[in-house]
């Protein structure tokens, strides 16, 4: 939520247009571009009444709205959770056509644990590391292999602490932007 508030921040202070979709298994909330304080003030109040939803996300719902609703290309901001193999399969074949048309940044939440096996020059003392680093091995290594497929159709995967999301969001639009990409 933060980080989507920030970011419309951003965008509003680059005199910017901004959106917003809520989305789990079902598309809940679109507010179309728009921008000023009112416009922000809604996308606001839709983000702090979202209720928490133990559903798979329907992202092929999401771009289809996304290819309804959007008729001009558009940078879109895309907040999930890739962490799940399934889930980055899932995305990645809903968001070959909207990726088409449109500038398209995903940003997960990642971890620390989610690093090569030896990336760490520590001593490992018990069986339960190894195995601990392991899993976040092969964590790491399912999530470089979603980036580089969804890099293939032009999407663009940050994976980010969660200390580190909002500058990393930032810092990609700022980069969209100094790039001109749209």
């Amino acid at each position: 939520i933060q980080a989507a508030l920030v970011l419309a921040l951003a965008a509003e202070q680059q005199n910017d247009r901004f959106g917003m979709m809520t989305f789990s298994d079902q598309v809940h909330t679109t507010l179309p571009a728009g921008g000023g304080r009112s416009h922000y003030n809604a996308c606001r109040d839709a983000l702090y009444t979202l209720e928490p939803r133990i559903v798979s996300p329907d992202y092929n719902e999401l771009f289809i709205t996304v290819g309804n609703r959007l008729r001009h290309r558009s940078l879109i901001v895309v907040l999930t959770d890739l962490g799940e193999p399934w889930l980055s399969e899932s995305f990645s074949e809903a968001v070959r056509q909207a990726a088409r048309r449109h500038v398209i940044l995903v940003h997960t939440l990642g971890s620390k644990e989610f690093q090569p096996l030896f990336h760490r020059n520590d001593k490992i003392d018990h069986a339960d590391d190894l195995y601990s680093r392991m899993a976040g091995h092969l964590m790491w290594s399912d999530l470089q292999e979603t980036t580089r497929d969804l890099k293939q159709c032009g999407v663009h995967l940050t994976s980010s602490l969660q200390e580190n999301l909002i500058a990393d969001v930032i810092s990609e639009y700022l980069n969209v932007k100094k790039r001109q990409l749209l």
